[in-house]
């Protein structure tokens, strides 16, 4: 007994003198932090969960601008999910879902109160329990309308990936039926009442059992609606119905829906006409290259006992196929950590032998699937966009490319890619997202020691935000900013320029500047431009944001109305010569113009895309880049000028329209500009009405609507040559044509 207490009495001094070794003072200075914080991780506000049980709404409301996301699924027993009370927000529902509880169909998923502008909703869904019965929709339960203004129609808006579904009112409304300057794209409505969706623009949308009109906008471009009673598509564009302009004639191919499996033998384009349920193996089965299936908005179903086959089959070594818009349901679940082994289908789109090269799968939801919810293999040639996959046994989504989806309830591998983008993933165990860009693992980039996954571990548990790696982009955090070496630089915040020399000048070539949501505004009697691009720095990326000026608009939207000038002389002023590519933007009120990229005598091309313009001297000054999906309006002067211009609208502005003095515009819309309204080489498939001028000029015009202009409808500036093709043209007051020596064929007038 001594010797063991003499033993441990040694021992205990031997560990006192190992632990007292080494200085004891702190090193001199401040403590330096170790990690970043967690604003610099996850600079958003987050919205949390709903209690359980669901209260009275509404869940949240958002009174400051800013950028927000939702944490958690929002349920409320009654009232609106979300309110939004203030301008420049940006909200992400980040793949969760809104919904309510009330018996009786009343309120908003979310709803603006009050004049709103430059809000961006997106990723996410809206659930509602109205259901129809013959055409005949019940009272609730749930939400009146999806995404609705309350007290003023709100401008220059943008609602992306959003599903609502079953409501006896709207499902997603963003402005008033004219002078619209919002946007909706990649959103899915089905069963719905009122208005599926109204905007100035709505592309890539899908609106399904609409009571009357499924679409209502100045310009609707690669977008389904249909009626629930079958008599068409209830789209009205620019304030006629498509099937008065003869677009509901449909000349794809037709899958009649029904309960009889589909093989496609033949290349063509297919649209399927109505739900299709099987009772065992495949629903459709491509064994051909050179095929486009639009599933318009119905849905692929298998009632097999046991998981069996695929929703859609991709036969051997298939290429160049695109499939788009609609639903795969099945009936497998997950629970105590395993997956059931269905009912329904074994796979959602997937391939068995070799696998498909050039294919596409966007706007596609799948739930319950056993094995592979989407598989296109590992070529990279293929892409994934804009789809969702719930409860995957196997794998969720695998492609060369995959941007804006959602996987939830996954597998260990929820999405696998070469290139994952503005994606969300989660395993069903909720041991993590499962992304896997063909190795390593996000999972695998954060655990490279013990010490940083145990950081991240600690970092997840303290915050709700998923943090996958290390962003290693660098912040910008105050203004004026210089960017004198190449990378990739973000706002955390919103950032308010208050001096006379630029925001942010741009000092190098190579260079992303990701607004990351958040605006970057400017006060009232500061000027230069809100990013300054000089000459010799190529291949620069303005992304994701907001930029304010300080000009103010008075007036009631008809020719009485006036912009007080100040604050930005430009939003984007690109002195770049190449490389320059400025997208999913909102810019408004800058002295001089939005964006100008280059001039008459300098050639400096850009790619400019999504971005919506409004309040500014002029819209987008870009003579030799190419300018696609944009929104111009309310501008004192011009509206776009560029080398090419695609699927753009344009209205109420000053001077003229669209102007392409080298180039072509294709699916434009223009209406009530101060001069003329489309100016080009060629010009297709566009709308210019109420012009001051001429409606239309250009040597080719072909598939064009001209009226109520002030000059001729269609002018073509040649003394012989010219073709005038498919035009509808009438009420001009100069006359309907200016073209002696052009060639006029299938018009209207002749």
């Amino acid at each position: 007994m001594k010797t063991r207490t003499l033993f441990a009495a040694v021992l205990l001094s031997t560990s006192c003198a190992l632990l007292a070794q080494g200085p004891l003072a702190p090193p001199a200075g401040p403590p330096v932090p170790g990690m970043k914080t967690l604003d610099q991780l996850e600079a958003r506000i987050p919205i949390p969960k709903s209690p359980e049980p669901s209260i009275a709404g509404p869940h949240f409301t958002i009174t400051q601008p800013g950028s927000y996301y939702l944490t958690g699924n929002v349920d409320v027993a009654t009232g609106n999910g979300i309110n939004i009370e203030a301008d420049d927000v940006t909200l992400d529902l980040n793949g969760y879902t809104i919904s309510s509880n009330n018996p009786t169909a009343g309120n908003y998923g979310i709803s603006f109160i009050g004049t709103r502008k430059r809000v961006s909703i997106s990723n996410g869904h809206i659930r509602s329990g109205a259901t129809f019965t013959g055409n005949v929709i019940s009272s609730g339960p749930g939400f009146y309308s999806g995404i609705n203004w309350a007290n003023a129609s709100p401008t220059a808006c943008r609602i992306s990936g959003i599903s609502v579904t079953g409501v006896p009112g709207e499902g997603i409304v963003v402005g008033s039926a004219v002078n619209n300057s919002s946007i909706v794209e990649g959103c899915t409505v089905r069963d719905v009442v009122g208005i599926g969706i109204r905007a100035g623009v709505v592309s890539n949308c899908s609106v399904t059992n609409a009571a009357s009109t499924s679409i209502s906008a100045e310009r609707v471009a690669n977008s389904v609606g249909a009626r629930v009673d079958g008599t068409g598509t209830g789209i009205v564009q620019g304030g006629t119905s498509l099937e008065s302009l003869g677009a509901a004639a449909d000349k794809r191919i037709q899958i009649p829906g029904g309960s009889t499996a589909v093989a496609i033998g033949t290349p063509g384009s297919y649209v399927l006409m109505g739900n299709l349920s099987v009772t065992t193996g495949n629903g459709i089965s491509i064994t051909v290259s050179d095929v486009s299936l639009d599933l318009n908005g119905f849905t692929i179903a298998s009632t097999a006992p046991t998981a069996t086959g695929d929703a859609i089959s991709l036969g051997s070594d298939v290429q160049r196929v695109s499939i788009s818009n609609g639903n795969i349901r099945s009936g497998t679940t997950y629970s105590g950590g395993t997956f059931s082994n269905g009912p329904g289908f074994d796979g959602g789109i997937n391939w068995r032998s070799l696998a498909p090269k050039s294919v596409q799968v966007s706007g596609i939801s799948i739930t319950g699937i056993k094995g592979y919810g989407i598989d296109l293999g590992t070529d990279q040639s293929s892409i994934v966009q804009a789809c969702s996959v719930r409860v995957a046994g196997n794998l969720g989504i695998r492609a060369g490319v995959v941007t804006d989806c959602s996987v939830t309830s996954g597998p260990a591998t929820t999405i696998s890619a070469s290139r994952i983008a503005n994606s969300v993933g989660s395993r069903a165990d909720g041991s993590g997202t499962g992304f896997d860009t063909l190795t390593p693992s996000f999972e695998a980039i954060a655990s490279t020691t013990s010490t940083t996954q145990t950081a991240v571990t600690a970092i997840q548990g303290a915050t709700t935000a998923l943090v996958a790696a290390k962003d290693n982009r660098i912040p910008i955090t105050s203004l004026p900013f210089a960017i004198s070496t190449s990378g990739s630089y973000y706002l955390q915040g919103n950032l308010q320029h208050t001096g006379l020399g630029n925001a942010i000048n741009v000092g190098a070539s190579d260079v992303t500047i990701d607004l990351n949501g958040f605006t970057l505004s400017s006060a009232p009697g500061s000027a230069g431009s809100a990013v300054s691009i000089p000459f010799d720095n190529t291949n620069v990326t303005v992304k994701n944001g907001i930029i304010a000026g300080a000009s103010t608009f008075t007036g009631d939207w008809t020719s009485n109305w006036s912009i007080t000038q100040s604050g930005f002389v430009y939003g984007i002023n690109n002195d770049s010569r190449s490389g320059g590519q400025f997208y999913n933007l909102t810019i408004r009120g800058c002295r001089s113009s939005a964006i100008t990229s280059g001039g008459p005598s300098q050639r400096h091309s850009a790619f400019i895309d999504q971005v919506s313009c409004t309040y500014n001297g002029a819209g987008i000054y870009a003579p030799y880049s190419r300018v696609s999906n944009c929104v111009v309006a309310c501008n004192d002067g011009i509206g776009i000028n560029a080398q090419s211009v695609s699927n753009c609208q344009v209205t109420y502005c000053k001077s003229y329209g669209i102007e392409s003095t080298f180039g072509s515009v294709v699916d434009c819309h223009v209406s009530t500009v101060g001069g003329a309204g489309i100016s080009a080489v060629s010009v297709s498939r566009c709308v210019a009405s109420g012009s001051g001028s001429d409606g239309i000029t250009a040597t080719s015009v072909t598939n064009c609507s001209a009226s109520f202009n002030t000059g001729f409808g269609i002018k073509v500036n040649l003394s012989s040559g010219g073709v005038i093709s498919g035009c509808c043209v009438f009420s001009n007051t100069a006359g309907d044509y200016s073209a002696t020596g052009a060639t006029r064929t299938g018009c209207s007038p002749p």
